[in-house]
């Protein structure tokens, strides 16, 4: 057994222990306020020491967390009664040395001034790229000055600050700006993670712990599809609320006995399949470890966008395969891969249906249910009207227009909400009328633009092809190069689909305004420094 085989199992086994500690606090908070504290405080040290694993431990928690990151609370998740969760105290954690440490820095580079002595701050040792190597708390600002993502930053920072004064001016009420921002505030992060990411073992680092996320969290959800596709209840029901209340994911009842088990975190997968798939139809011998383990990896992401039955994935799927075929395309990287992708493809996609419909229609306990599942993905795919929560969202769409062409340029401000008429079940319990107001919208860049203008999605976008550039700089480059390693080529065409797959997931389901979209930027921008040298 090789030293990265070793340090894949132990990520697996750090993640099993993960949802073990998980399932015993939500079972009793006392338990759960303690395993908090221990990993938060071990965090701290860490991001103090080695900032980059700090920025792979939050990110970790993102791949498995979901929504609100509640595997770990203080205080009872059960009754929402948790005062901080695994990811605000991984945020705390990672955020109080980051700031500390440029604090420090900059009192180090106040004193060097005062001291105005120019042969000692010549002869602060640097870098190829400018970039100090004793930078004493301050790389962050040098690479992100470098990389030309401060002042895009800084803009965006200022949409968000002028957002949320103008919704508290307009009215909208203290706590609805509140928790509106509140997923915003992940990007103050963003500096920690440019410094720490510097750190390339903890880049490579990042890699093993995805797939060692995609592993677990992919098989946490078939375990939920088999206990409630065989009637488990026993087992299942503290599982669906252990799963519901710790924000992970959701599970309803489809057709039959099966249950859509969806997990937000998902979106990770979503992102990581198109690298896999290319490693493993790039591979040379299907017989080596070099196909086997992305193919084994392909497969494993497909079963959760098939498990999870989500049509915002499957379409930002769709239109990251396009991107796809264009830039290989385009750089000639494809050449000699297409008939081995049309092999792959499929081969994948029909493994992944059989081992879900292996588990649903495994004979113990007694199982009854009979499922076609290609007529249930096509029936979920094509039907953009006709049930609950299709009907809702175009309802919502109806009404965010109107909304945002009051103020199209500069936009409502934070906590701007909308009436519509629902027709969610979950929501009809509580208000039968179908009436439901509500400043959180399913639309991604509608609400952007409803909050922020057209002002704010410019310096959205700004962002966005700064963190991007890199990527498409280096892809140009390779293809200049003759008899470049496709592998460069690999990893680049992969990481720009994925983005695009979260890109058009937007549209449909918010993740720009979310942890999980804006670790997933932070992350592509820092791992993208000097690709463009």
């Amino acid at each position: 057994m090789n030293d990265k085989v070793r340090l894949f199992l132990l990520l697996v086994s750090g993640y099993v222990l993960l949802e073990l500690l998980s399932w015993i606090g939500y079972n009793d908070p006392m338990w759960s306020s303690l395993f908090f504290f221990i990993v938060v405080l071990a965090v701290a040290v860490l991001a103090w020491f080695r900032p980059g694993l700090a920025v792979v431990v939050v990110l970790g928690e993102l791949f498995v967390g979901s929504q609100g990151g509640y595997m770990l609370t203080v205080g009872p998740a059960n009754v929402d009664g948790a005062i901080l969760s695994l990811r605000m105290g991984l945020f705390l954690a990672l955020f109080g040395p980051w700031l500390a440490r440029t604090a420090l820095g900059l009192l180090s580079l106040r004193g060097a001034e005062r001291r105005s002595n120019p042969d000692e701050i010549a002869a602060v040792p640097r870098i190829k790229s400018g970039v100090p190597r004793n930078d004493k708390g301050l790389g962050w600002y040098y690479v992100m000055k470098e990389t030309k993502l401060l002042w895009p930053y800084v803009a965006l920072l200022m949409v968000f600050a002028f957002g949320g004064l103008r919704g508290l001016l307009a009215g909208n009420g203290f706590g609805n700006v509140f928790f509106d921002a509140n997923g915003y505030a992940f990007f103050a992060l963003f500096p920690a993670f440019m410094g720490g990411l510097r750190d390339l073992r903890a880049r490579r680092l990042m890699w093993y712990v995805l797939a060692a996320a995609v592993t677990v969290s992919v098989a946490k959800a078939l375990a939920v599809m088999y206990f409630f596709s065989h009637r488990l209840y026993y087992v299942a029901a503290n599982m669906y609320l252990w799963v519901r209340d710790t924000r992970v994911g959701e599970v309803t009842l489809t057709v039959a006995d099966f249950h859509r088990v969806f997990f937000q975190s998902h979106l990770y997968v979503l992102v990581a399949i198109f690298t896999v798939f290319l490693f493993a139809a790039s591979a040379k011998s299907i017989r080596k470890p070099g196909f086997w383990i992305p193919f084994g990896l392909l497969v494993w992401g497909i079963i959760a966008m098939v498990l999870g039955l989500s049509r915002s994935f499957w379409f930002g799927g769709f239109i990251a395969a396009l991107t796809m075929i264009g830039l290989l395309i385009w750089t000639k990287a494809g050449k000699g891969l297409w008939g081995r992708m049309a092999i792959v493809a499929p081969a994948s996609l029909v493994l992944a249906i059989g081992i879900i419909a292996g588990i649903y229609a495994f004979p113990f306990p007694t199982k009854t249910g009979d499922l076609s599942f290609m007529s249930m993905l096509s029936g979920r795919a094509f039907s953009l009207a006709g049930e609950a929560a299709a009907n809702s969202r175009w309802t919502l769409l109806k009404e965010m227009w109107p909304a945002g062409m009051e103020h199209p340029i500069l936009g409502s401000g934070l906590g701007t909400t909308v009436t519509y008429r629902t027709e969610d079940p979950r929501l009809l319990v509580d208000n039968p009328t179908g009436e439901y107001t509500t400043f959180a919208f399913e639309w991604g860049y509608h609400d952007l633009w409803v909050k922020f203008g057209v002002l704010g999605l410019l310096v959205y976008a700004w962002l966005i092809a700064v963190i991007l550039t890199p990527y498409f700089v280096s892809l140009k480059m390779w293809k200049r190069e003759s008899g470049a390693n496709r592998a460069d080529a690999i990893v680049l065409i992969g990481i720009i689909s994925g983005m695009v797959a979260m890109l058009a997931t937007n549209v449909f389901s918010p993740y720009l305004n979310h942890p999980l979209g804006i670790g997933l930027l932070m992350a592509v921008a820092a791992i993208g420094y000097k690709r463009g040298d």
